[in-house]
């Protein structure tokens, strides 16, 4: 098995066909590729979808896991472990993949025997028309480490944008935090902390839907509000922790400016915070500063975001906040 697709689903009937079928339709030449679907207790007729797909194409390799709800990384732990392909693409559910680009990542991949391959995306629309293009890097067929990555390439945060040698991934025991939001960015630090073999390719191969509907589109609860918070702190400490397992201290001081990035918003999201009350807020900061994250005195690699910091610090300081 050349890759493996690992597709969470959750109420996603609408969009899983698209997804699934980008696949099977593809030109695949010498290579196979399994699909593995995994349940995340559905609401809706996404699973009835995918057994109707499943078959009409007897001849394409499609499991199908169900699971209590984990969450999309506990989804994609799930697939992960159930994989057998030498790669691993993350595919949500309602991205799709570009025709005939799957053949040439894995030709690289296989030939310069990668850990991760990095690769363009497009946004589009509920039409499927393309809004922009995203994520377009290279390193003009260069190969460097995971450190040395981090410092030339503004990596996504996101994992829908690489592939992953799966035997690397399970030799250092990289796995998603569960049930969080973010889970992709620590994911991807501790990948790069590890990894010796690692390159980006300007070619785009996938497509990101921008769901309308989409819960991080739409207008936040209080209750969405304050976990996606608590969850940002927690995998802003986890990736704040990591930034331990660089050696160089320029990629240390890169991974730290995702910190200060990360840790910029989660403070504005408390100040703006609409739905949250004083002891709420209060709790928040508590939380940040009690893993080391307010404040926090660093660069964000965006000059108005390292004021902002500066600010929000001074204000926090103050007990304004």
């Amino acid at each position: 098995m050349n890759i493996s697709f690992i597709i969470p689903v959750y109420n996603v009937e609408k969009y899983i066909g698209k997804a699934m079928m980008s696949i099977i339709d593809d030109n695949w030449g010498k290579y196979k590729y399994e699909i593995i679907v995994v349940d995340d207790e559905s609401p809706d007729n996404s699973i009835t979808v995918v057994k109707e797909i499943k078959t009409r194409h007897p001849d394409s390799i499609i499991k199908i896991i169900s699971q209590k709800n984990k969450g999309l990384g506990g989804a994609r732990n799930t697939g992960l472990e159930n994989a057998e392909g030498d790669y691993i693409f993350f595919l949500d559910s309602d991205d799709y993949i570009l025709k005939n680009t799957f053949r040439n990542l894995l030709e690289l991949a296989y030939e310069k025997q990668l850990d991760v391959l990095e690769f363009g995306a497009i946004r589009v629309d509920e039409e499927y028309k393309q809004i922009d293009e995203i994520f377009i890097n290279t390193t003009n067929n260069n190969i460097y480490t995971g450190e040395h990555y981090v410092n030339i390439i503004n990596f996504a945060n996101s994992a829908c944008n690489k592939i992953y040698n799966r035997e690397f991934l399970i030799r250092q025991n990289i796995l998603f935090i569960e049930r969080v939001y973010i889970e992709d960015a620590p994911f991807n630090v501790e990948v790069f902390a590890k990894a010796s073999n690692v390159m980006a390719i300007d070619l785009i191969a996938v497509a990101y839907l921008q769901n309308a509907s989409s819960i991080t589109r739409n207008k936040r609860t209080s209750a969405y509000l304050l976990k996606f918070i608590k969850d940002s702190i927690l995998v802003t400490n986890r990736i704040k922790n990591l930034a331990a397992f660089y050696i160089d201290s320029n990629s240390e001081n890169t991974i730290k400016k995702k910190v200060a990035f990360f840790v910029t918003g989660i403070l504005w999201m408390i100040l703006k915070g609409n739905g949250l009350d004083k002891l709420q807020k209060k709790e928040l900061l508590t939380q940040l500063k009690e893993n080391g994250l307010f404040p926090y005195y660093h660069k964000t690699g965006s000059l108005p975001r390292t004021i902002m910091l500066f600010i929000l610090n001074l204000i926090g300081s103050l007990r304004i906040i």
